[in-house]
C-alpha cells in the first residue's frame, strides 16, 4: 500500500513518533513508520529507501538524539535527493547540525517544546494536510509534490481582512477606488481637531504660496487632484489638496486623507486623526469611510473589537457596491465573525467584489473554487481567478497561480510559468516566493550532467529564448507531452561555435534530462546513439588540436553512448561516481586507489590513445581508448575493477531522454 508520510525518528523518540503516527492516521493520512512497516522479505535498508521514495512527505521528529543519528541523516538525505518535502517537528531545543539543516532550511518548522503536546501535534496534522495538497490523503498516492519546494503548500485563502484591506501598509493604488456622492450631515470633528487641520493647512500653504489653484478651485476639483496624486503615490502633492477639500467636508477627501494618516503615507502616522477623518467621511454615507470604520471594529483598533458592529459598517459600504467592503463581508461570513458562517454566502460576496475587479476577492474566490467551499470544485475557474488577481500584482494570487502551474491542476504543468509568477511575487519582497524560487533552482537535477564542467542554468528570459529556438527544430517533437523545466548549458571547444544544452523534463511521475548539441543553428540530439555525432564529424565540424580538447571529446563521446540499456561514464575520482544516498564509506573505499585519471597522448597519425576508468551500470572498468582523427572512438580493452557498487544507473529512453534509477533491475 502506498503511504502519504514517512516518519523519520530516532528510536529513543519512539513514543512521540508513535503519537504523531496515530494522530495522522486518525485523520486518514497513511504513514510509514519503522519498525512496524518493514516489509517481509526485504532488508531494513531496502524497506526504508523504498518507503521514503514513495511517500510524498517526510515528517522529521527532531531531537538531540535525531540530530546525532546517522540513520536519521541518511533518511533525510534520501528524501532530499528524491525531492520530497521534509517537515521538521522539533521536540527539543537543540541546534540542528549543518548536514540536516542543509536539507530542511527552507521548510517551515513546527515546535513542540511545551506541553500539551497534543496541541502541537494537531498543528502538525494540519501542515501535513496542506503539503499533501488537498487536506486529505486520497490524492497523494498519485500526485507527486514539487521537489523540496514550499510551493507545494496548497493555495490558501487570505488570512484576514487586514491582509488585503486598503488600510494596510501596501501599495495604496492597487485596490479599486469608489467615487461616492458628496454632501450629507455636518462635521463630527470637534473644534480642537478642526484647529489642528487649520494649522496643518497653514503650514502646507507656506510651500504653495501663489498657487491659486488650491484656493480658487472647487471642492470636487481639489478632491480629484488629491486622489489622483494619492493613487500615483505622489503624497507630497496629494496632501495639500486633500487637506483643503477635507476641511470643506468632502467625504472622499476625508477618507483618502485618513488613509494617509493611518498608514503614514507622506505624513507622520496618526491613527487618532485617521479615525476622526474616517468617522466624518462615514457619517456622510461614504462607503470608504464606512468600510474603514468596520475595519477598525474588526481589528480592535481604536474601538474594542466588535465583529457585529464591524459587519454593520461593512454591509452599509458593501450595499453601495464598494468592493473593499464586499470582500471584507465575504471574509466575515466565511469565518462566522459577527454573522452566521456560510461558505455559500461568502462566495456571493467575494463574487461581487471580484466582478468589480478587486484582486483580493479574485484570489479568495479562486480559493473557494479550488477547495470546493460553497461551490463545486472547478480548478480551471480557480486558475482564471488567480490569474486576474496576479496580473494586478496581488502577491497571494501570484503565489497560488505559481503553485497550480507547479502541480498541473487546472492548467498544464509549466515550470516556466511557475517560475515567472514566483518571480513576480518575489520581486515584491514576498519571502515565500523567494524561498520557492531558491528551492526550484537549487534542487537536485533528475540526472547528473552528461559532461563535467561549469554548466550555467539559464534564467527566465534566456531560458524562454533558447526553448523557442529549440521548439522550431524537428528534434523538439520528441519531447511532445513532456513539461520542459530547467535548462542548463555548457560551451564546448571541440566543435566550432558549439554548446551542449540539457533540459530537465517531467511527465506524470517521470523525470529526466534531454541533451542536445547546438553547433551554429544545427541541433543534434545526444540520445545514446553515435549516428548523430558521426554525422556532425562528417561535416568537418570537429576540431581536436590539443590534449585538452581530446580529453573533453572522449568524455563527451563515451558519455553520449548507451550499451545494453545503460549509459557509459568516464570517471576520475571517487566523487565522480553517481553514489546512492545510502552508500557507505566502505563502498567508496572499495574503489579507492583503483580509479585512473584519463591519460591521453597523441599518436603519429593524428589519432589519440589513452587509458582511464569507465563506469557502466554498477561496475567500474579499467579501459584502453583510441580516438581517430575523424572522431571515432574504440574501447580496446576493459578489465572489471569493482562490481555491484551502490550507484544510480542512467539510461536513455526511446526518445533520448536520460533517466536515473536506483539499481539496474528497476
Amino acid at each position: 500500500m502506498a503511504h502519504d508520510v514517512f516518519i523519520s525518528h530516532s528510536s529513543r523518540d519512539k513514543t512521540t513518533a508513535d503519537a504523531v503516527c496515530h494522530a495522522l492516521e486518525a485523520d486518514g493520512i497513511r504513514c510509514w513508520i519503522a519498525p512496524r512497516d518493514i516489509r517481509p522479505g526485504l532488508s531494513w535498508k531496502q524497506s526504508v529507501v523504498e518507503a521514503i521514495r514513495e511517500a510524498p512527505v517526510m515528517v522529521l521528529i527532531f531531537s538531540g538524539e535525531a540530530n546525532s543519528s546517522a540513520q536519521v541523516q541518511r533518511e533525510v538525505d534520501i528524501a532530499f535527493e528524491s525531492g520530497n518535502p521534509i517537515l521538521p517537528f522539533r521536540i527539543e531545543d537543540v541546534e540542528m547540525n549543518e548536514d540536516l539543516y542543509y536539507c530542511v532550511a527552507d521548510r517551515h518548522w513546527l515546535d513542540a517544546l511545551t506541553d500539551p503536546k497534543d496541541e502541537h501535534i494537531g498543528k502538525l496534522v494540519s501542515s501535513v494536510q496542506a503539503l499533501l495538497g488537498t487536506g486529505r490523503a486520497e490524492d497523494s498516492a498519485s500526485a507527486k509534490p514539487e521537489p523540496a519546494s514550499p510551493a507545494e503548500t496548497p493555495p490558501i485563502a487570505v488570512a484576514a481582512p487586514v491582509s488585503k484591506v486598503e488600510l494596510e501598509t501596501t501599495a495604496p493604488s492597487s485596490p479599486p477606488k469608489s467615487r461616492a456622492a458628496r454632501g450629507g450631515i455636518g462635521s463630527v470633528f470637534g473644534k480642537r481637531a478642526r484647529l489642528g487641520l487649520l494649522i496643518a493647512v497653514a503650514a502646507v500653504a507656506l510651500v504653495f504660496v501663489g498657487r491659486s489653484m488650491i484656493s480658487g478651485e472647487s471642492v470636487s476639483e481639489l478632491t480629484r487632484q488629491g486622489v489622483e496624486a494619492y493613487d500615483a503615490e505622489d503624497y507630497s502633492t496629494a496632501l495639500p489638496f486633500l487637506i483643503r477639500a477635507a476641511e470643506r467636508d468632502d467625504p472622499e477627501a476625508q477618507y483618502t486623507l485618513g488613509r494617509m494618516y493611518f498608514n503614514g503615507y507622506g505624513v507622520v502616522q496618526d491613527v487618532d486623526r485617521a479615525h476622526a477623518l474616517f468617522q466624518e467621511s462615514a457619517e456622510q454615507n461614504h462607503p470608504g469611510g464606512q468600510s474603514a470604520i468596520g475595519f477598525l471594529y474588526s481589528t480592535g483598533q481604536i474601538y474594542d473589537r466588535d465583529d457585529e458592529e464591524a459587519v454593520r459598517w461593512y454591509r452599509m459600504a458593501a450595499d453601495q457596491g464598494f468592493a473593499q467592503a464586499q470582500f471584507n463581508m465575504g471574509y466575515m461570513v466565511q469565518n462566522g465573525r459577527g454573522v452566521e458562517a456560510s461558505d455559500e454566502d461568502a462566495v456571493q460576496w467575494y463574487r461581487l467584489a471580484a466582478d468589480g475587479g478587486f484582486a483580493a476577492a479574485q484570489t479568495n474566490l479562486g480559493y473557494m473554487y479550488y477547495s470546493g467551499l460553497g461551490v463545486d470544485i472547478d480548478l480551471e475557474e480557480a486558475v482564471r481567478l488567480y490569474r486576474l488577481a496576479a496580473e494586478q500584482g496581488d502577491i497571494q494570487g501570484q503565489l497560488n497561480l505559481a503553485i497550480l502551474y507547479g502541480q498541473g491542476k487546472g492548467v498544464e504543468r509549466n515550470y516556466g510559468e511557475q517560475v515567472k509568477w514566483y518571480g513576480l511575487a518575489a520581486a515584491q519582497g514576498d519571502s515565500t516566493a523567494q524561498a520557492s524560487l531558491t528551492t526550484l533552482r537549487n534542487r537536485s537535477w533528475a540526472t547528473a550532467p552528461l559532461l563535467p564542467g561549469a554548466w550555467t542554468t539559464l534564467q527566465v528570459e534566456e531560458r524562454s529564448s533558447e526553448l523557442e529556438r529549440f521548439a522550431a527544430d524537428p528534434v523538439a517533437a520528441r519531447l511532445e507531452g513532456w513539461d520542459l523545466e530547467r535548462l542548463r548549458t555548457l560551451p564546448i571547444t571541440f566543435y566550432t561555435d558549439a554548446a551542449l544544452y540539457e533540459v530537465e523534463v517531467w511527465r506524470d511521475d517521470e523525470r529526466g534530462v534531454f541533451t542536445y548539441l547546438r553547433a551554429g543553428d544545427r541541433i543534434t540530439a545526444i540520445d545514446g546513439n553515435s549516428a548523430g555525432v558521426h554525422a556532425l564529424n562528417a561535416e568537418s565540424l570537429l576540431q581536436i588540436g590539443s590534449i585538452r580538447q581530446a580529453v573533453s571529446y572522449l568524455r563527451f563521446f563515451v558519455g553520449a553512448l548507451e550499451g545494453s540499456d545503460l549509459r557509459f561514464q568516464v570517471v576520475d575520482e571517487i566523487e565522480d561516481l553517481l553514489w546512492l544516498p545510502d552508500a557507505t564509506d566502505a563502498d567508496r573505499q572499495a574503489v579507492a586507489g583503483k580509479l585512473r585519471l584519463l591519460d591521453i597522448s597523441e599518436g603519429p597519425d593524428g589519432s589519440w590513445q589513452g587509458t582511464g576508468t569507465v563506469v557502466y551500470g554498477q561496475g567500474a572498468y579499467d579501459v584502453d581508448l583510441e580516438l581517430s582523427g575523424d572522431g571515432k572512438v574504440e574501447m580496446l580493452n576493459d578489465t572489471l575493477i569493482a562490481a555491484d557498487l551502490p550507484l544510480y544507473v542512467e539510461s536513455f529512453n526511446d526518445v533520448g531522454i536520460r533517466t536515473r534509477t536506483g539499481d539496474d533491475s528497476e
